[in-house]
């Protein structure tokens, strides 16, 4: 359970920093699997000032030049850091967004007019989306890791059959 002061203290340090010019969410980006590396890869191009919201990681030093906030596993501590982020994002904002189910929280940092990329990653895009996925992917663009990744999107979404999805393959 957070203490009062702990929940202070980070609210405190969102509210103090400038306008944000980009934003990551994603499940992980300190382990070992390929959508932390992704992940890292990300946070090491975007524009400062930038935040890694991390769903299951903790607070921990990374070395990645983004301020990481890792939510341990909470969803509501996630939830909590997205709110408190969502007034400084606006329209110089991206958020990009490496896991499908966090494309609900990556739509209310848009609030503002921040624009967001979804990033389809392999199996986790190939299978049908849920309502909130799919209004929540109607508000961005969508990147593919793979041409395949892509095509099987479409195939299991028919609603995004005529949607452009750019494709970039990791480490490009």
């Amino acid at each position: 359970r957070l203490s009062g002061r702990r929940c202070h203290g980070v609210r405190d340090r969102l509210s103090m920093t400038p306008r944000l010019r980009s934003v990551l969410l994603t499940p992980n980006i300190l382990g070992i699997d390929g959508v932390s590396c992704l992940s890292r890869q990300v946070a090491r191009a975007l524009p400062a000032p930038s935040i890694v919201l991390s769903l299951h990681d903790d607070q921990a030093p990374h070395g990645l030049g983004a301020t990481v906030l890792g939510a341990s596993g909470l969803r509501c501590r996630f939830l909590r850091d997205v709110a408190q982020l969502a007034p400084r994002c606006g329209s110089e904002t991206i958020v990009i967004c490496v896991h499908l189910h966090l494309a609900p929280a990556a739509r209310l940092l848009a609030w503002h007019g921040a624009r967001i990329i979804f990033v389809l990653c392999g199996i986790e895009a190939w299978v049908p989306l849920r309502p909130v996925e799919r209004w929540a992917l109607g508000g961005g663009a969508l990147v593919a890791i793979s041409e395949h990744t892509a095509a099987r999107f479409k195939s299991a979404n028919p609603r995004f059959a005529g949607t452009d999805i750019g494709v970039c393959h990791p480490g490009l």
